[in-house]
């Protein structure tokens, strides 16, 4: 194996580590402003989850745009570590038809 080819996958690696470390952190950090617990049933198979979806985020305190940009930067790091998303789009639809029936 050449260096140029150890440099590369040395690259690559830290790329993905990077996203999987700055993952944890932001749901660290959100798991800090949560105002209520999350109970997950630890009998669900969660394999058969296929897509999930990422609701808004409420902006913090004066920074208008700051939970749609939250919330973008967290589905991109979903996205890059290969989980796929529900487009907000059908979120949106879901929502409203839930809201009139």
């Amino acid at each position: 194996m050449s260096l140029a080819n150890i440099y590369t996958v040395w690259k690559v690696m830290k790329s993905k580590l990077f996203n999987y470390f700055a993952f944890i952190f932001v749901l660290f950090l959100f798991s800090a402003c949560a105002t209520s617990p999350v109970q997950v049933n630890p009998n669900y198979d969660l394999s058969k989850i296929n897509r999930i979806a990422v609701l808004g985020f409420e902006p913090y305190n004066g920074l208008g745009s700051s939970g749609s940009v939250m919330s973008t930067i967290f589905e991109k790091m979903l996205v890059s570590m290969g989980i796929r998303l529900v487009e907000r789009q059908q979120v949106e639809e879901f929502s409203k038809n839930k809201i009139s029936n």
